[in-house]
This record gives structure tokens, C-alpha cells and sequence, in this order.
């Protein structure tokens, strides 16, 4: 049996974010990479202290793939075409060779075995799987150099969204740390830029008003961080939203529909609605529905069930 919504082909979108526009890809990679090449250092500081390596590396690295797809399409047969692409094949060559060397199942497991035996050292092999990091060839600084390039060939406003992607990240790791911003001057920057840089983004989106917040830069305590932290999350959600073209479901919880946002209360109901969303018929069969929506495998669907969960 099938359940669906009625489809039409001019509102069709994409999940998780109405249909998103190349703009909101480029907003996205600034973004995204920042939180990658984050990731690819502390994978070095945990090598250093023999703990595991963060899984999230893989997710992190299909991210930032899906928006180079989208920009190497927008920006095919004009000057920033080959850069995209060669900052896509770049990080495709990067992962792979990070993953062949730390996260393949013989080191895992010498790992796992080394931490059941509670030795006091890291076995002598485990070190020899590690590539070196910092020095001429490595493949992570050439990357970030490229996106630099790229940044400085963009026009102004395609400028601000990217290099606004990338301030956003390291924002957010600054105020998930205490006293971040009384104690280094450089980071209180970093956050002073990113305030500077809010009206200047409003005004390219059309003024919008769900970009007037403030970031608090001094005292920073706990209210304060708290603050930040939510500042930040409602500039992300709101630029993710209004980088749309058409409407939609928007993560994590709403749809946007002729210019108004709708807030739908229950994480099933909205991956329903997701699911069904990206669908070229807007329809699927029970089994479908089981992983993606009821996130079980197992789970016994029925019409009753799903009745409920339309409603």
C-alpha cells in the first residue's frame, strides 16, 4: 500500500531546506569546512593522546561534497568552474587518503586492543599508520589555501556569505568555551567581525529581520555563553531558511510556505513529511517508511499508524 502527499513538479524541493539555492551552498561550505578542517586537527591532537578518532569525519566530508556538487554545477564554463571542481576532487583525494591511513579496521582494532590491555604507551605500529601533518605536503592546508583563492574570486556578496560561513563556525567554538573572548583578544575579534558583518548580511537578504541579534563579547559567563549560543543558532536556522527559492520542510522542525514558517512539534511528523517531500510522487510504500521516518527497521506499519501520523 502507498501513502503520500499530492505532488506538484513547480514545488518540489529538496529536504531538510525547501529547494536550496547555490547561495545557501555557498553559506553552507564556508560553514561546513570549517567545522571539517576542525575536525581533521583534532583527529591529530587525539592521535597525540592515543584516543579514538571522530566518526563524524566521514558526515562532515559528504556535507561539504554535496555543496561543492551544487557550486561546480552553478559555476560551470566561467572562471571559478575548475576551482570548484578541483576543491571537490582535493577533498574526495584528502578523505581518502585519511581514512586509509587512521580509520581503516586494522588500526581501529589495534587501538581497541591496546586500550582493553591498558598499556601504559601506544604500540610502536599504531604510530607508523599516522601521516605527517603541518609540513609541506600536507593535503588539508593546500585545501584551505584553495578556498581562500576561491573566496577572493567571488563577487562581494558571494564573498560575504561564504567568508560569513566560515566566521560562523569559529564563533561557535569560541563561545562554547569559557572566557574564550576575555582572554584572547584575537578570538574576541573573530566575534566583533562576525557582529560587524550581521547588518551587512541582512541588508543583501532583503533586510530580513531574523538576523538583528547581538552577540555579547564581554563579560562572557555562563548566561552569556548561553546567550551566544542561541544568537548563533537562530542566525544559522535563518539563513538556512532564507537561502531558499521555493517552499518546503526546513530542518530541524519546519516548513516554510509562501513566506510564513510553520513549526511542526514532533520529529516523526516532520520526517514524514520530509520523506514524502523529496519523493517524485510524493508517495511510498510502508516499508519505506520504516528506517527514514520510524527510524526502526522492524517496525509493523499499519494503516492506523500512519492515519495518526498524517493527521
Amino acid at each position: 500500500m502507498l501513502v503520500g502527499t499530492e505532488s506538484s513538479p513547480t514545488e518540489r524541493t529538496s529536504g531538510g531546506g525547501g529547494e536550496p539555492t547555490w547561495q545557501r551552498a555557498l553559506y553552507e561550505l564556508g560553514r561546513d569546512f570549517e567545522s571539517l578542517h576542525s575536525l581533521v586537527q583534532t583527529c591529530y591532537l587525539l592521535a597525540e593522546s592515543g584516543r579514538p578518532f571522530p566518526r563524524s569525519i566521514s558526515h562532515q566530508l559528504t556535507l561539504v561534497r554535496d555543496h561543492l556538487s551544487t557550486l561546480v554545477s552553478q559555476f560551470d564554463g566561467t572562471e571559478l568552474g575548475p576551482q570548484f571542481a578541483q576543491l571537490r576532487d582535493g577533498l574526495r583525494s584528502a578523505g581518502d587518503h585519511l581514512e586509509q591511513t587512521w580509520l581503516d579496521e586494522q588500526h581501529v582494532r589495534l587501538l581497541d586492543d591496546w586500550i582493553r590491555a591498558d598499556f601504559e604507551f601506544v604500540p610502536v605500529e599504531w604510530w607508523d599508520q599516522i601521516p605527517a601533518h603541518g609540513g609541506e605536503g600536507d593535503r588539508w592546508q593546500e585545501i584551505r589555501q584553495l578556498l581562500d583563492d576561491i573566496q577572493e574570486m567571488l563577487s562581494d556578496s558571494d564573498t560575504r556569505l561564504l567568508a560569513f560561513g566560515r566566521l560562523y563556525t569559529r564563533v561557535a567554538g569560541i563561545v562554547e568555551t569559557p572566557n574564550a573572548l576575555n582572554a584572547d583578544s584575537a578570538t574576541t575579534g573573530l566575534a566583533a567581525e562576525l557582529r560587524r558583518m550581521l547588518p551587512e548580511l541582512r541588508s543583501q537578504l532583503g533586510d530580513h529581520p531574523g538576523l538583528d541579534v547581538e552577540l555579547l563579547l564581554t563579560p562572557v559567563d555562563d548566561h552569556a555563553t548561553q546567550l551566544n549560543r542561541r544568537a548563533l543558532e537562530d542566525v544559522d536556522r535563518v539563513l538556512r531558511r532564507v537561502l531558499v527559492s521555493s517552499n518546503g520542510p526546513v530542518a530541524p522542525h519546519w516548513f516554510w510556505w509562501n513566506g510564513c514558517e510553520y513549526r511542526l512539534r514532533k520529529p516523526l511528523i516532520w520526517r514524514l513529511i520530509d520523506f514524502l517531500w523529496r519523493t517524485a510522487t510524493r508517495s511510498a510504500g510502508f516499508e519505506e517508511l520504516q528506517v527514514p521516518v520510524w527510524q526502526d527497521h522492524v517496525v509493523d506499519l499499519t494503516e492506523g499508524t500512519l492515519a495518526t501520523a498524517i493527521r
